[in-house]
């Protein structure tokens, strides 16, 4: 549990982002019952950066659609009003965080590995024939380390030596920044997320991703996947975010998603063949 002293430290960074307040309206629009398609736009089209980079990420190669989508409209129909709610999230956080100085984390190799991730976890979702929108498990695969930039912009010197601690001795990034720092980067990740007033699901899966093997939760098929794209991106090239490589995929993740080691194979052989289209979208997102 993040304590109180934390909490404050965080809330007092003159560099935690706030997101646009156009988020926090498409969030309130989707979830209105009466909204239609045309309202969600409207509410999307007033942040022409944000409508931008949500229709590049769509139609990129990336992420993988078979069809060209040209207008926020067509957006929501095509993705539907949780995809592009969750599209704008992501992509939001990316351009907030983007723009954030810290000197612990190569931002090249953390966004790579997130976007692998997410990547990942929109793969495994429709392997793993999961009945939720597959956005859900792509925003979260996008955000799941999110709470290591802020740790990094909160502790700096000392996030340097927490994740220097965890390569010398082998040690799980997160038991280390618990034993170091009384707290994870998932529950860092989860605290703001919910600071954001980002949907209460996307934050306890961020919370409990490193602790996959011991969640409860009626969350934990999406947990699962998030952890299990976490370590494709690792294994695929795209990153580490500051951790070491898993040697494998846990093959007990393979048997809580109902997967196989074929299927695994041919996941990492599908976001092998992503890799340079998610360095040209990060340009592209980085462009504006």
């Amino acid at each position: 549990m993040i304590d109180l002293a934390l909490k404050r430290s965080i809330l007092e960074l003159r560099d935690l982002p706030t997101l646009p307040e156009v988020v926090t309206r498409i969030v309130r629009t989707i979830e209105d019952g009466a909204s239609s398609a045309a309202d969600v736009c409207a509410v999307l089209e007033m942040d022409h950066a944000i409508s931008a980079r949500v229709l590049r990420l769509a139609n990129s190669a990336f992420y993988g659609l078979s069809r060209n989508i040209g207008t926020m409209r067509r957006a929501v129909v095509v993705i539907g009003f949780e995809g592009v709610r969750l599209l704008a999230m992501a992509t939001s956080v990316y351009d907030a965080l983007g723009h954030c100085r810290q000197a612990v984390l190569d931002p090249r190799d953390f966004w790579m590995h997130s976007f692998g991730a997410a990547r990942a976890a929109l793969l495994i979702s429709k392997r793993a024939r999961m009945q939720e929108c597959p956005e859900t498990h792509f925003t979260a695969g996008l955000l799941h380390d999110f709470g290591k930039y802020i740790l990094a912009l909160a502790f700096k010197q000392r996030y340097v030596e927490v994740l220097e601690t965890a390569r010398q001795t082998g040690a799980p990034l997160c038991a280390v920044e618990r034993s170091t720092l009384h707290t994870t980067h998932g529950e860092v990740g989860a605290f703001v997320a919910r600071r954001w007033q980002f949907p209460e699901r996307l934050a306890e899966t961020t919370a409990m991703v490193e602790g996959y093997r011991s969640c409860t939760s009626g969350l934990r098929r999406d947990v699962y996947v998030v952890a299990m794209a976490d370590q494709l991106s690792c294994l695929a090239g795209f990153g580490l975010a500051g951790e070491s490589s898993p040697a494998t995929v846990d093959p007990w993740l393979l048997g809580a998603l109902g997967l196989d080691q074929v299927e695994m194979a041919q996941l990492l052989e599908e976001l092998h063949a992503v890799r340079d289209d998610t360095e040209c979208l990060l340009e592209q997102m980085r462009e504006g």
